[in-house]
């Protein structure tokens, strides 16, 4: 038979052979090989998929090659992936990457889906603001949710933590273990206030390293600063004017106006070393330093102008009262104001002394012979004495009477004289040696308090002072009428 030549050769009926041999006619001539020239291609012929062919003759390219029962969608099937069996519509959704049922997203019904989160810098810790759903780690995403800056590599937990404002460790913590601390410098001493302190990773303004200094208020103490008489510590060391003195109680005073009465330690400009001192703190304003004290107990040592000027010291402090005394500050504290104290009454005098020692006082205002110019008339400071008694007193050096030549050689005379008597008789401090015999004894004539009698006389007409007065009270020579003591006080 020649294949469809029109021309029913063999006489069978029909002009169509098996010409490929494979058992089955061509459809053109009523059978069903659909390439009879192919003896791969006839109805129920194994199909190749997707080659172009269709083998079995079904008029498709295609088949379920996977058998699961759902040819693929490249030929109009809904078998997403034709070669997997597991795949298809209807699957189970498994966590696995793919998309198992076909419905266009992977993995969105898996039930064992997990949670990973966004490592944008690459640090192996993930943002927990970002988190991704998926079956399994991709680039980008990790397990760990604690990174607390996921723009910076260097910010994770377990990182080292720097001083940089940052959380850097991300324990909730900023700059812990690496924070400085700085202290407040209110003075500008380059010291600062323990008390007063702030943590940062670099000195504010007004802030310093270092936080030693004792007073934050004043720019001249620090440690190392000079230490000098004002009653602060200075240095800062711990220690009040260690190694340093007032000049004076008054300067004391000044700097330590709470100070009490009693004994302290100072040092004059013209001392060379520091001695001890009494001070009142107390008495018209207060400030002033003991000087000497002249007392009447049968043991003279007030002898001479030697003695009144010079710098010889003697007596015990802790026994001014009992007996004869002359500081250092006699001869080495200038001063500008008298004041004498007996055990009955006190009088002052303010500024009647250039700023210079009593001794040096006493020293320089020395008159050849007797005198008769007051420095001053009437007391500016009194205790227990009456206004009245007040303007007897006055100042006077090497005063003369009218019976008897000057100190030291003469009668009656003290080289200090305070108050005068209408006839001759001076009293003061310092008797002469060779005067009235009942004298010889005692060191100064201050006349008990209920002896000064003030009387009216010719102002500056000597022995009156200056106010017109002078004493009238009975005198006399006895012990029994004079004070025991006379301490005389500078400021």
């Amino acid at each position: 038979e020649v294949a469809y030549d029109g021309v029913d050769q063999d006489c069978d009926g029909s002009d169509l052979v098996d010409v490929d041999g494979d058992g089955h006619d061509a459809v053109e001539a009523g059978g069903d090989d659909c390439d009879d020239e192919d003896a791969e291609t006839y109805a129920g012929a194994p199909e190749v998929a997707y080659d172009g062919v269709d083998q079995d003759c079904d008029g498709s390219d295609l088949v379920d090659v996977d058998g699961d029962g759902h040819d693929a969608v490249e030929a109009g099937g809904d078998d997403c992936d034709d070669e997997d069996s597991a795949v298809h519509p209807g699957t189970a959704e498994v966590c696995d990457g793919f998309d198992n049922n076909c419905d266009g997203v992977v993995d969105t019904d898996a039930e064992d889906r997990q949670t990973f989160f966004s490592d944008s810098d690459g640090d192996g810790f993930g943002d927990p603001a970002q988190p991704v759903e998926t079956c399994q780690l991709q680039d980008g995403i990790v397990g760990d949710n604690t990174d607390c800056d996921d723009s910076n590599a260097a910010v994770h937990p377990g990182g080292s933590e720097i001083c940089n404002g940052t959380d850097d460790d991300c324990d909730g913590d900023i700059d812990e273990g690496v924070l400085l601390t700085f202290y407040a410098d209110a003075d500008g001493d380059g010291f600062g206030d323990a008390g007063d302190m702030v943590e940062a990773c670099s000195a504010p303004a007004g802030f310093v390293a270092d936080g030693t200094d004792c007073n934050d208020a004043d720019q001249s103490i620090y440690p190392g600063a000079l230490e000098w008489a004002n009653g602060q510590d200075d240095d800062c060391n711990g220690d009040v004017d260690e190694g340093v003195y007032f000049r004076s109680c008054a300067e004391m005073l000044q700097y330590l106006p709470a100070a009490p009465s009693g004994t302290y330690t100072i040092e004059p400009d013209a001392a060379p070393s520091p001695f001890e001192v009494r001070c009142d703190m107390e008495t018209d304003g207060g400030g002033w330093t003991l000087l000497s004290s002249l007392v009447n107990d049968l043991n003279r040592r007030w002898t001479s102008l030697e003695v009144l000027t010079d710098a010889s010291a003697f007596g015990v402090l802790g026994s001014y009262e009992e007996q004869d005394f002359k500081s250092p500050a006699h001869k080495l504290l200038p001063i500008t104001d008298l004041l004498v104290r007996t055990e009955q009454y006190a009088f002052g005098f303010r500024g009647i002394i250039a700023g210079e020692s009593f001794g040096d006082f006493i020293q320089l205002g020395w008159p050849d012979g007797c005198n008769t110019e007051w420095y001053v008339s009437g007391a500016d400071y009194v205790e227990n004495l009456t206004e009245e008694q007040a303007k007897v007193f006055g100042l006077i050096l090497r005063a003369w009477d009218d019976n008897a030549s000057c100190f030291p050689s003469g009668n009656e005379n003290a080289a200090v004289t305070f108050t005068t008597q209408e006839c001759c008789w001076t009293m003061g401090l310092a008797n002469c040696p060779s005067c009235y015999p009942t004298w010889d004894d005692y060191d100064q004539s201050l006349l008990l308090i209920d002896r000064i009698v003030p009387g009216a006389c010719t102002p500056g007409a000597y022995p009156c002072n200056d106010l017109g007065y002078l004493n009238v009270g009975t005198p006399c020579y006895e012990y029994t009428c004079k004070t025991h003591r006379a301490e005389i006080w500078g400021r």
